[in-house]
């Protein structure tokens, strides 16, 4: 075998071992990196938080909407309001009404102005920050059970969810 036989295959081999490498590490890879560049900027942070639970809800005059009840919570960020959305079982949005801090019931007349027959429907209530920020709190949870004729039959009070 020749010099430049000898070098050939050397030079194949280290390629083979190269590409073979490459493939065998072909899986996502999570980079990061550092900069000089830096900068000063102000940054806020908290929470809003939770309304407390409240009394049982009340089922209104002919099974028309539900009534819920809560008490502010104390501490956290400064309460621009409270927002009450409604969920089919499903997951699909219903519904969802926003309202001023002092409030401390809600009726869902406005809310649903459909209710399907026979449903059961999940309604959080979350505090809102006071500014433009989209900061909500977590949420209380509550349901509505509706008949076969689409009146409220059932609901439950808004309490903090398991």
């Amino acid at each position: 075998m020749t010099r430049l036989a000898i070098v050939r295959a050397a030079i194949g081999a280290l390629a083979i071992v190269a590409l073979g490498g490459s493939l065998a590490s072909a899986r996502p890879t999570e980079a990061a990196w550092s900069d000089g560049e830096w900068s000063v900027a102000p940054a806020t942070s908290g929470f809003v938080q939770r309304p407390d639970p409240g009394a049982a809800c009340t089922i209104g005059t002919l099974g028309l909407d539900v009534t819920f009840r809560w008490a502010h919570g104390a501490g956290g960020v400064p309460r621009g309001g409270y927002v009450l959305t409604a969920y089919r079982q499903d997951g699909t949005l219903v519904g969802t009404d926003s309202f001023g801090p002092s409030l401390t019931s809600r009726s869902t007349s406005g809310l649903l102005t459909t209710l399907l027959a026979g449903q059961t429907y999940r309604i959080e209530l979350q505090a809102t920050h006071a500014s433009t920020d989209p900061w909500r709190s977590t949420p209380l949870v509550g349901t509505i059970t509706t008949t076969a004729l689409g009146l409220v039959s059932r609901c439950t009070g808004l309490s903090v969810p398991a």
